[in-house]
């Protein structure tokens, strides 16, 4: 009897030790005006002259051949379909290829970012099978303004240094 106390007691203990606030989403507060934002990442439409998809099965273009370079470090394209984050994980980073039933296509994910966060001038390149590269750049500033209780995020895109409009691209090859 009372080693099933002890240990209940040690479980609890235990549940309790490994509560971690950093983990925790922070729920929009209506006294303090500020919004939760959520991660942020990249759709990328892979298209012909045609504007038919160039990263379905049917096409030409082999998505394994795709990669990304980021900070010095090399993403290859992991299929979301069948990608699973570890324990404790909260969010996929890289580049993924996934089917969206929106647009009835394949599309690609680069991201996530953490929506909370300021990113200055983050650069990544895509890599095709042909040899070319498409540069992205963005800058996203988040900070909350205490006397005016509420939130503000101010962003900038871009693709092969021309503007961009929005997280959702379209190349054409």
């Amino acid at each position: 009897m009372k080693f099933r106390i002890l240990l209940s007691l040690l479980l609890a203990a235990t549940i309790l030790a490994c509560s971690d606030d950093d983990n925790q989403v922070r729920q929009p507060s209506p006294e303090d005006g500020r919004e939760t934002l959520v991660p942020f990442s990249f759709t990328i439409s892979v298209v012909n002259q045609e504007g038919k998809s160039l990263l379905d099965g049917l096409n030409p273009l082999n998505a394994s051949e795709i990669s990304m370079q980021y900070r010095g470090r090399t993403y290859p394209v992991l299929d979301l379909s069948t990608y699973h984050t570890a324990e404790g994980e909260k969010r996929f980073y890289g580049l993924g290829l996934y089917f969206d039933r929106r647009s009835n296509m394949h599309l690609l994910m680069v991201g996530e970012w953490d929506g909370e966060k300021t990113y200055t001038n983050e650069t990544f390149t895509l890599s095709w099978p042909d040899g070319s590269q498409d540069v992205f750049r963005f800058s996203y500033a988040y900070r909350y303004l205490e006397e005016e209780k509420r939130t503000e995020v101010s962003t900038s895109y871009f693709l092969n240094d021309e503007p961009h409009d929005g997280l959702d691209f379209t190349i054409t090859k």
